[in-house]
């Protein structure tokens, strides 16, 4: 048999924001979006937005995209995705995103019209808001804007999604503008007529998706937007060991179907490259793909080996070092000295902690395992403080 697995058919996706065609676990979050949130908004119904939090490389950005494009398939209105980089006006960003959606061939409602005219008048130039101009004025042309595209869409029985990313490059005014259009716009609503004749007020058609860092929640409250109200928040943990076992064991016990070089062929896995795999990425999503990446691109035949597992994890030690030195980036130098003695002694009380970084009391180190824990690097169970990765836990082990 000639070359079976090629880099055009590798399934595994390591990367910001691509859905991957090996998808594990976040069973809750899809199971909420697709029988509550999307069902509700429908109906006219209200229900908040979603935030899906967590550290880089937990897959918030995936998991948005991935429920994005099921809407899509069915038919929805889905915008283009915001992402905010640091300095980038949200509001610009936001009818940015949205008015792409509104050139798709289709005859546009003469409220979108209206709406369309409005922020012209205060500089939406094509798809480009203007920072120029009074903020109440570009903040209610952008809200009418969007009302009207929500409610263009309920005329044709679709659901309008958007996805803000990156929400932690905002701060202060900016975020609390940014929350404060969304929430207005999951709110609003519109007389209608149910089909027995009644008038109500039913809420707009539109499903907000909105993620970011765990610290996200305290810096929507500092900003004073009434966040809790409008958005129900998800926080993102790492896959457990099962939940990667039993992808990759449905996924090749029968073969992954892909297209070789001399046609269709099938590509099974062995169960020792399967543990090879689960030992490896230790339930972190970004690892997960990254190690079956490279495992498949390790060899060419028919059948995953662990030995190419190994082999392949050897070739990207690099990046997963590299994915590891993001998440502590950011810290204090005692926040990185206090984890990284959590990781050598795993389950640790206070006081042992505080002794392994020459602090004199558990109290000395109080505020720094709290901003630890807020951050959702460290947790604290009846056992002793702990990581939340056990990826990151193996890296400033030394592992």
């Amino acid at each position: 048999m000639g070359t079976v697995r090629t880099v055009p058919n590798n399934p595994f996706t390591p990367g910001s924001g691509v859905v991957p065609q090996i998808w594990v676990g976040r069973v809750e979050e899809i199971a909420d979006a697709e029988q509550r949130l999307f069902p509700r908004r429908t109906a006219g119904l209200f229900e908040r937005g979603r935030t899906y939090l967590g550290d880089p490389g937990l897959g918030k950005s995936v998991l948005a995209n991935r429920l994005a494009e099921d809407r899509r398939d069915h038919g929805d209105v889905v915008a283009d995705p915001v992402r905010l980089a640091r300095g980038r006006d949200p509001l610009a960003a936001l009818a940015g995103a949205v008015a792409p959606a509104l050139s798709g061939g289709e005859r546009l409602a003469r409220g979108v019209a209206r709406a369309l005219g409005r922020v012209e008048e205060v500089g939406l130039l094509g798809s480009r808001l203007s920072v120029e101009g009074p903020t109440e004025d570009r903040y209610a042309s952008l809200v009418a804007l969007l009302q009207a595209v929500a409610t263009d869409a309920a005329d044709h029985d679709r659901l309008l999604v958007l996805r803000v990313d990156e929400v932690q490059n905002l701060t202060g005014e900016a975020l609390s503008q940014l929350l404060t259009v969304l929430g207005d716009l999951l709110e609003a609503s519109t007389p209608t007529r149910t089909p027995l004749g009644e008038q109500v007020q039913a809420h707009l058609p539109v499903a907000v998706l909105l993620s970011d860092l765990p610290e996200f929640s305290q810096r929507a409250a500092d900003a004073g937007a009434t966040f809790s109200r409008r958005f129900a928040t998800f926080e993102l943990e790492p896959f457990d060991d099962e939940e990667v076992r039993a992808t990759l064991t449905l996924a090749f016990t029968e073969g992954l179907e892909v297209l070789g070089e001399e046609g269709p062929a099938r590509v099974g896995m062995t169960r020792d490259a399967i543990e090879e795999i689960v030992g490896r990425c230790l339930g972190d999503p970004f690892l997960f793909q990254l190690a079956g990446a490279a495992a498949w691109d390790a060899g060419t035949g028919p059948v995953v080996s662990a030995e190419e597992v190994a082999a392949g994890w050897e070739r990207v030690r690099r990046e997963v070092h590299t994915h590891a030195q993001g998440k502590v980036a950011t810290l204090s130098e005692l926040q990185l000295a206090v984890l990284s003695a959590a990781a050598r002694l795993g389950p640790a009380a206070a006081a042992d902690l505080a002794d392994a970084v020459d602090r004199p009391t558990a109290a000395s180190i109080g505020s720094t395992l709290q901003g630890l824990q807020s951050r959702r690097l460290l947790r604290r169970d009846r056992d002793g403080y702990r990581l939340t990765s056990r990826a990151l836990a193996r890296h400033l082990a030394g592992g």
